[in-house]
């Protein structure tokens, strides 16, 4: 069932409703959930039960109770606290950041070291100017000990 923008929807991995912001072929979907906007595939979308509707207009979303409900295993923390970009092109690259912190965001994490090497610092500017452009982004630092990494702070 394809839903058009502005449509009200519940992302069913995260259990939240959101609005449709953007679609794109391929089933593809760009859903803002308070101030967060993730990425989703269409089978990944329901229309939201009238009763969670009412819940999301009454019910406040805390931080602290998100974060313990339904936590990621310490494995997938470190899998998706982190992602390295070595050999990979500029595209490629984009593709798999923004991936990764929707990923991320999903989550729950609070950051994401992204591992770009030091090379040409193509990739590296490429990230850090798509990263401005991610709302949920609070900021982002290359490391300190570590030029060829940047942390981001969601």
């Amino acid at each position: 069932m394809p839903y058009s923008i502005g449509a009200e929807v519940r992302v069913t991995t995260i259990g939240k409703v959101g609005r449709v912001v953007s679609a794109a072929r391929g089933g593809r979907y760009r859903v803002l959930i308070g101030a967060v906007e993730v990425a989703c595939r269409e089978q990944e979308l329901e229309a939201p039960s009238a009763s969670a509707a009412r819940r999301k207009t009454r019910e406040p979303v805390f931080p602290a109770r998100h974060a313990l409900a339904g936590l990621p295993s310490e494995t997938d923390q470190a899998r998706l606290g982190s992602i390295d970009l070595h050999g990979a092109t500029v595209e490629e690259a984009l593709r798999a950041v923004e991936e990764r912190v929707d990923e991320a965001l999903r989550a729950g994490l609070a950051h994401l070291d992204v591992i770009h090497g030091l090379g040409t610092g193509k990739v590296r500017h490429a990230v850090h100017h798509q990263l401005r452009g991610i709302g949920a982004v609070r900021h982002f630092e290359i490391t300190p000990g570590n030029p060829g990494v940047t942390r981001v702070y969601f």
